[in-house]
């Protein structure tokens, strides 16, 4: 018996668009849970004080100067 035959080929290739549809959706995959990360860390460090900047939602330091003043 040849094992050597008997073994599937393990092989990719990105010129299939499904190949590269699947390597997309992993990039895609990534990146969302970069930026939820990164999100979540920058609320983590400067969370709202007050329920009226919960309901505002997160806007950096100059809006909120730019808002006051004007």
């Amino acid at each position: 018996m040849d094992l050597k035959h008997d073994e599937p080929k393990l092989s990719v290739n990105v010129h299939h668009r499904t190949t590269q549809l699947n390597l997309w959706m992993i990039v895609a995959i990534v990146a969302f849970f970069v930026l939820a990360g990164w999100y979540i860390l920058r609320v983590k460090h400067d969370p709202p004080q007050s329920t009226q900047e919960m309901k505002q939602g997160s806007f950096p330091a100059y809006e909120r100067w730019t808002s006051r003043v004007c």
